[in-house]
């Protein structure tokens, strides 16, 4: 199969689930939180050397243009408070859109496939404000492997509403990913709040005692809704320029390494029997119709 490299829309997407070990990661977040940023952070840590010292090596890329385009930009920012890429595309015709990623763990033989979404923040503000607006926006949800949930810092702190909406996300994401699948809480652009880089377990009592109340308030307020059962780990990441053509990652490959090593029994994403053919119009609106007599739609 050809693929354009550039980015894998929803049929592609579809290809690639039915082949081996595939991860399908939701990067979620309002719009200017940082999704894409952390995404390309993730691929300089893999190419700078950060991410094997998690375990996880770079094997390949069907998106390998798309990776390019993302990076130089960011290679090209000069710090400071202009964006370090350009804002995803909105638009009425914009298509969902993944980014591919083949890592191997410990140089195994077998490698993981991981399908990164880059969606535009709109997407999720308006999923906030409607809950229907799931349909139309983010039909492939209820089939996440993991979700990494991206909170601007120092929005959290500055502004009640922005911190009252990611809670709202949160809680939409917990109703439509039914069992809920491993939720990595990315605090973006901690080092404007001066927060070093780490992840933490998500013990509400136990939040570090030099961020502010404030800080420590508003992402208790976020971790209050998750439930006993859910999978949940909370990080703090940030992306500097030391100079030009020096962009740099703190902890960003973090989250996505800990959701590979997490989710180790891929969600079902629609495996048939041997007597059943599989067709569809929409990658995720399927019809099963079996061999045997009459006809069963799911």
């Amino acid at each position: 199969r050809f693929w354009a490299g550039s980015a894998l829309g929803l049929e592609e997407l579809w290809h690639a689930l039915w082949g081996p070990d595939p991860r399908l990661v939701l990067i979620a977040g309002s719009q200017n939180a940082g999704k894409s940023c952390l995404a390309v952070g993730m691929w300089v840590e893999m190419a700078n050397g950060a991410a094997a010292s998690l375990g996880w090596h770079f094997v390949g890329s069907r998106t390998l243009r798309g990776w390019t385009r993302l990076s130089d930009a960011a290679f090209d920012w000069k710090g400071g408070e202009s964006g370090i890429l350009p804002r995803t595309p909105q638009s009425e015709s914009r298509q969902a859109s993944f980014l591919h990623l083949q890592l191997s763990k410990d140089w195994r033989q077998t490698s993981t496939q991981a399908l990164l979404s880059d969606f535009p923040g709109e997407w999720f503000d308006n999923w906030i404000m409607r809950r229907d607006a799931r349909e139309r926006y983010l039909p492939m949800l209820s089939r996440v492997d993991g979700i990494i949930l991206v909170v601007d810092t120092e929005r959290l702190l500055a502004d009640l509403q922005y911190a009252e909406d990611c809670v709202i996300l949160r809680d939409r994401i917990r109703e439509a990913a039914i069992p809920c699948p491993p939720i990595a809480l990315v605090l973006s652009k901690a080092d404007a709040a001066d927060i070093p880089s780490a992840s933490w377990e998500p013990d509400v009592g136990n939040l570090p005692a030099e961020w502010s109340a404030t800080l420590r308030k508003r992402v208790s307020r976020l971790l209050g809704g998750l439930g006993p059962g859910d999978n949940v780990r909370l990080f703090a990441a940030s992306v500097v320029a030391d100079e030009p053509r020096r962009f740099r990652s703190a902890s960003v490959f973090s989250p996505l390494a800990w959701i590979l090593s997490t989710a180790n029994h891929p969600r079902s994403h629609g495996s048939v029997t041997p007597r059943q053919r599989l067709t569809t119009a929409h990658p995720f609106s399927w019809v099963v119709e079996r061999d045997l007599r009459g006809s069963t739609t799911r």
